[in-house]
C-alpha cells in the first residue's frame, strides 16, 4: 500500500509538471503570435514607404523639370529686355 502512496504523489507531481509545461507553451505560442503580427505591421509600414518613392520621385521630376522651363523663360525675357534696352 506504500507504493499506491508513492505512485499517486508521483501521478500528481506528472499532473502539475505536465500542466506547467502546457500552459508556458502556450503562453510562448501566444507571444510569438504577437510578435509576428507586429513584424507584419513593420513590414506594411517599409512597404507603404517604398510605394511613396516612385510618387515622390516623379513629383520632384516634374518640379524639377518645371523649374528648369521658369529658369529658360526667365532668361528668355532677359534676352529681351536686354535687347530692347540697347536698341533705344
Amino acid at each position: 500500500m506504500k507504493w499506491l502512496g508513492c505512485l499517486g504523489a508521483l501521478v500528481v507531481l506528472a499532473l502539475i509538471v505536465g500542466g506547467t509545461a502546457v500552459g508556458t507553451y502556450n503562453s510562448l505560442v501566444g507571444l510569438s503570435q504577437g510578435v509576428d503580427a507586429q513584424w507584419a505591421q513593420v513590414e506594411n509600414q517599409y512597404q507603404r514607404r517604398a510605394d511613396l518613392i516612385p510618387n515622390l520621385h516623379r513629383r520632384f521630376a516634374v518640379k524639377d523639370a518645371l523649374s528648369q522651363v521658369a529658369l529658360i523663360v526667365l532668361g528668355v525675357a532677359v534676352v529681351v529686355l536686354a535687347g530692347q534696352g540697347h536698341g533705344h
